[in-house]
């Protein structure tokens, strides 16, 4: 059963949250009344780490790959996969030879 606390949304636009606002853009934003994106930035201890989601996300095996191609020794896919069996700890409930 995945665990996560939802709470950390009743941080945001909060007295923990400074609230910025981006400047005008020309190009993005466009939903938005002003064209300026919301800028959540915590003041609080940790930062804006306090009040945000974090989503683990290993990435495309490609991207790695690449990389270790382009000279970044020891990033291939299969090189960097044991770290992330060594950092998960999955509840999911199934034995599987890509989680941990």
């Amino acid at each position: 059963v995945p665990q996560h606390n939802a709470a950390w949304v009743d941080l945001l636009m909060s007295e923990a949250d400074w609230y910025y606002k981006t400047v005008p853009q020309h190009n993005a934003a466009l939903a938005s009344e002003d064209r300026r994106s919301y800028w959540s930035r915590g003041k609080v201890l940790g930062g804006t780490s306090s009040i945000n989601a974090m989503i683990y996300s290993r990435g495309s095996p490609a991207n790695y790959d690449d990389w270790a191609e382009m000279g970044a020794d020891g990033w291939k896919f299969d090189d960097v996969f044991p770290y992330f069996l060594k950092s998960e700890d999955s509840q999911l409930g199934e034995d599987s030879k890509y989680h941990s």
